[in-house]
């Protein structure tokens, strides 16, 4: 997943907003690479496409997140 709202984000504010607004827990969060213009979030694959769009309703850091699954 990659949410592209990464302005001063950091690791906790993803997976607060992951946690908060899906059903996964923090241990179901893998790796994270914060970019200066976009994160890398690893999450379950089953969990993929519930994540994406409950993230696409909230705001991260006060701003609205851009979030797709990543083509990779």
């Amino acid at each position: 997943m990659a949410p592209t709202t990464t302005r001063r984000s950091r690791p906790g504010d993803l997976v607060g907003a992951i946690t908060g607004e899906s059903g996964l827990r923090g241990k179901d969060i893998g790796s994270i690479e914060i970019h200066q213009r976009f994160a890398l979030v690893e999450i379950p694959e089953p969990a993929a496409d519930e994540v994406v769009q409950a993230l696409r309703a909230t705001m991260i850091k006060g701003r609205k997140a851009t979030v797709r699954r990543d083509r990779a």
